[in-house]
């Protein structure tokens, strides 16, 4: 397969296969199908991160918020600086109950978001894992404070 073509079919697959694109109400990137993989708010209410956590999610929401700002190139050390900061936030980790498991809704397609840019090959690619990773913030602030 000429890569011109792979590089295309992988843009469509990043863009079609979750099926969230910024402004989508759905939630989460792999549970079209399964209510119970959507995430929920606490009765109305944001969920509770332990404060342990916070300095972690918000290093990386500036990260991201920095690379974008200042049209940075370098999405191979953003991603490095993502990971850093994610198995930080793993290690981190006292939460409990179903705010653990609310949050781990959250966590686990944006990991692989993650991973994701670590492996892009084109500025298309790096540009549609970038939105992707500021809605996957944008839905983290949706449902957890």
């Amino acid at each position: 397969m000429k890569p011109q073509i792979a590089g295309l079919i992988l843009i469509a697959a990043l863009i079609s296969g979750c099926g969230n694109k910024p402004g989508n109400t759905t939630v989460n990137e792999h549970s079209d199908t399964q209510q119970s993989d959507r995430l929920k708010l606490n009765n109305g209410e944001k969920w509770k991160v332990n404060e342990e956590m916070t300095p972690f999610i918000r290093n990386s929401e500036e990260l991201l918020a920095d690379f974008r700002n200042n049209n940075e190139s370098d999405y191979k050390e953003l991603a490095g600086k993502l990971k850093e900061n994610n198995n930080k936030l793993i290690s981190s980790c006292t939460m409990k109950g179903e705010a653990h498991d609310e949050l781990h809704k959250w966590l686990y397609p944006h990991l692989e978001l993650v991973k994701k840019l670590s492996k892009a090959k084109s500025t298309e690619e790096v540009r549609v894992i970038i939105d992707q990773l500021q809605f996957s913030f944008d839905t983290f602030n949706s449902f957890f404070q």
